[in-house]
């Protein structure tokens, strides 16, 4: 019998069974009916419930399946070893060679006299054969015996019919005989009578010659008579008529009916000739066919609709909507609002299609894209709910629609913008897309030690990082717009396993990652286990909190030390909440937003404060600039991945469209935008035709480059000398600048790139070698950027410019 697995038939209705054997672990059992994964609950150590009952007469297979990928114990010299790292190496091996032992037993073998046994099964999955001594399937056998048997009814068929048109031939031959012979006989007779016809004839005949002779001049007189009469008498008919139209036209005769040479002249004159015309006024003319290629005229709707056929390059990540049906302008072809989470296009037809390129980029050629007719409304339908959507049309033309907004990358001005943070703690502090993790304690000097990577705890691969209360301290990640962006939100989640019951800090938003940075946000578990949760519209360094959250009833309480469980803390841009283990354990719905200022989040250490220190692991760190969580859900059981976070980017200097950040080309024209709520699409956006950028001169030519150049006066609000698009430029604190446009952008993604810097001072900004002006917080209606550097301890701090002339320009994304 198996030792691995058992088959059980299914009744309909029993829905336990029975696992045969030991495990490791329960993640290595798994049920199939038919041999389809179901998914099922453990009742205890060794049984198991599908969650429906299987079919009757369905196989339903229990399996253990034991990881041989890898080892799941590691030996290292010097290490103690216990008798449950020794248990579980050997049991690894022992399951593996069990499962191997089935899988022999249950495939074909050979037998005592050499040949192979199918073990009284059926053989599934053969190929038709080829060779004479191939197996051969039911189907192929099938086949040819049907081909041979209609093969021969069709032989026999045709024998017959043969036989049947011979005999009927036959049969037609012998009368055509007979016919024959008695035509031949009948001729015979005819030909005796007519020969004595023909003498008596010639008798006859030369007395009837004799006769006409004296006839025909007798007629020949008569007739030169009759036509001296008829000649006479129309000669005097013709007189007469003639002599009564001179009379009636000499009566009807009125001189001013008749044009004279000069009215004639002036009527001629205004026309065109008929070489080398020249036309006035409106001339209209039929329209030729499209197909036409002649000398026929040409109309304007001939030129128009032959312009319109030709694909341009619009700009929009190398790919945007070229003509949209006529009436609505090109810029507003999507219905306004619809009753579900589904958007569609309005006025499409055949004789007024959607034209729209997809392609990876333009060359001269245009051989990269596709021009896609759409001769009907299309519709974007499975929007994400409280989130704008994106909607695009594929090279097939069929739609789609993502929640990360595409972006077009320019030549040599800035790398692609991250979708978002994802670490995975091991042993490496970048992350999947290329942010850095600063490991930080609580001063430079050795009294504290930095965090550390821990090879022996870890919730998936090898490492986890570790917090220690005794040394304060604590790792940061710079996450951009990641947090701050409140139209799309966003999500924080971690998988943390604490050590001790004291007061654990999860996670802080901040401005910068020095230890004491200022914090807008402040997630964390008190000494029972529970969540709570701090929120203030202003950075804060033990101030009021603007929100103060501190358990909720009826909330989760965590109190073991040895599991990890997963944390998450979301914002939809109304609403923050609060989870542990996919549990919702609070929501506070507020109109409070977290500080434009922080740009950081800390893990562990809030301000050095003894009573907010870490003690524990964390493992699995994501960030997503989006609302991931607004209900309960179940936590992910392997690590995170990428895929669902990333966004399309066109690179000019690729010519290329790419799934970023893993680098996937794709052909894709986005079209518009739906913004959603829980159950349906709140406002759309439509993009428009538009030119490309010139990237050379660092203009648009719809002219939507934004720029100033301002005095930076002395530290105090700037003045702006010169610009165009910027309303102003405001001075809110000592280290920060607000710049503000005359007209909103349609998206916070475009560039920035300063000209000329601000003047420092040394001599009241100390001796700081290497400053960055850093644009840390986008709008749609502008932009907040700061002079940065890193000081003598490693810690990023921020100067105030004494002054000088300044300036930036700014290139928009295009809408």
């Amino acid at each position: 019998m198996p030792l691995s697995y058992a088959h059980t038939q299914g009744d309909g209705s029993n829905r336990n069974f029975d696992v045969p054997c030991e495990y490791l672990s329960k993640s290595h059992v798994a049920v199939k009916v038919e041999g389809v994964a179901v998914p099922f609950t453990w009742i205890d150590t060794y049984r198991v419930r599908t969650n429906t009952a299987p079919p009757a007469g369905s196989v339903v297979e229990v399996r253990r399946t034991t990881p041989r990928q890898d080892r799941l114990v590691t030996f290292t010299d010097g290490s103690t070893l216990v008798q449950s790292d020794l248990n579980t190496s050997t049991l690894q091996s022992f399951f593996l060679s069990q499962e191997a032992f089935d899988q022999g037993a249950a495939s074909m073998a050979v037998t005592e006299d050499g040949q192979f046994s199918a073990l009284n099964r059926r053989l599934a999955n053969l190929a038709d054969p080829l060779n004479d001594q191939d197996a051969v399937t039911k189907a192929w056998a099938l086949n040819t015996a049907n081909t041979n048997v209609s093969a021969a009814v069709a032989a026999k068929d045709g024998a017959v019919s043969a036989k049947t048109a011979a005999e009927a031939a036959r049969a037609g031959s012998e009368t055509a005989q007979s016919n024959a012979q008695t035509a031949r006989n009948g001729a015979e007779t005819a030909r005796t009578g007519a020969e004595a016809a023909r003498d008596l004839s010639l008798t006859y005949r030369n007395e009837a010659q004799t006769a006409r002779g004296g006839a025909e001049t007798a007629r020949s007189g008569a007739e030169t008579a009759r036509d001296t009469a008829v000649t006479k008498a129309g000669e005097a008919q013709s007189s007469a008529a003639s002599a009564a139209a001179s009379a009636d036209r000499a009566a009807l005769f009125d001189p001013n009916s008749y044009y004279v040479k000069a009215e004639v002249d002036a009527k001629v004159s205004p026309k065109a000739n008929l070489a080398s015309p020249t036309f006035t006024g409106t001339p209209k003319a039929p329209t030729p066919a499209q197909t036409v290629n002649d000398t026929q005229v040409a109309t304007t709707a001939f030129v128009k609709t032959a312009i319109d056929a030709v694909p341009k390059h619009t700009g929009d990540l190398g790919n945007v909507i070229l003509t949209a049906p006529s009436g609505v302008g090109g810029t507003d072809f999507l219905n306004a609002t619809s009753g579900s989470l589904a958007i569609a296009s309005k006025g499409v037809s055949a004789s007024s299609p959607l034209l729209a390129v997809i392609g990876k980029g333009f060359d001269v050629a245009g051989v990269k894209n596709t021009l896609v007719t759409k001769t009907a409304n299309v519709t974007w339908s499975g929007l994400t709910p409280n989130a704008r959507n994106y909607l695009y049309l594929d090279e097939n033309g069929n739609p789609g629609a993502t929640i990360f907004p595409p972006e077009r990358v320019m030549n040599n001005l800035r790398p692609a913008r991250n979708p978002g943070f994802l670490w995975h703690c091991e042993n490496s502090q970048v992350d999947d897309f290329g942010n850095n993790v600063s490991f930080e304690r609580w001063d430079s000097t050795l009294t504290y030690a930095l965090p550390i990577f821990n090879d022996t705890i870890s919730k998936f691969g090898t490492y986890s990082v570790e917090l220690t209360r005794a040394q304060a301290n604590w790792f940061s990640i710079d996450t951009g717009v990641a947090i701050t962006d409140t139209t799309r939100g966003w999500t924080v989640e971690t998988w943390f396993r604490k050590k001790d019951a004291g007061v654990q800090t999860l996670f802080t938003f901040s401005e910068q990652e020095t230890r004491y940075g200022n914090a807008t946000l402040l997630c964390g578990l008190t000494t029972t286990g529970k969540m709570f949760f701090y929120a203030s519209s202003d950075m804060l360094v033990g101030a009021a909190w603007d929100i103060a959250n501190n358990v909720q009833t009826g909330a989760t309480a965590i109190t073991d030390t040895t599991t990890f469980h997963h944390y998450a803390v979301s914002y939809d841009g109304t609403s923050y909440r609060g989870f542990i283990d996919g549990v919702l354990q609070w929501t506070v719905t507020s109109a409070i937003k977290v500080s434009p200022r922080a740009t950081r989040i800390n893990f562990g250490n809030f301000q050095g404060n003894a009573d907010y220190i870490t003690a524990g692991y964390f493992d699995e760190i994501r960030v997503s600039p989006f609302a991931r969580y607004t209900a309960a859900f179940t936590p992910a059981v392997a690590p995170f991945t990428p895929n669902d976070m990333a966004h399309d980017v066109f690179f000019e200097a690729t010519n290329k469209m790419q799934t970023w950040p893993q680098g996937t080309e794709v052909n894709r024209c986005y079209v518009g935008e739906a913004v959603t709520n829980a159950t349906a699409v709140t406002s759309t956006v439509c993009y428009k035709t538009r030119d490309a950028i010139d990237v050379s001169s660092r203009t648009m030519s719809s002219g939507k480059v934004v720029k100033a150049w301002a005095n930076g006066n002395g530290g105090n609000t700037p003045v702006i000398n010169r610009s165009e698009g910027v309303l102003s430029i405001a001075r809110p604190s000592a280290y920060w600048y607000e710049v503000r446009f005359e007209t909103p952008a349609k998206d916070i993604y475009y560039d920035v790139v300063f000209d000329s810097w601000p003047r420092l001072n040394p001599l009241t900004n100390g001796d700081y070698s290497s400053w960055e002006l850093r644009t840390y917080r986008k709008r749609r209606n502008g932009f907040d950027f700061a002079l940065l550097t890193t000081d003598g301890n490693n810690q990023l701090v921020q100067k105030n410019p004494d002054g000088g002339i300044w300036g930036f320009t700014v290139y928009e994304r295009e809408d």
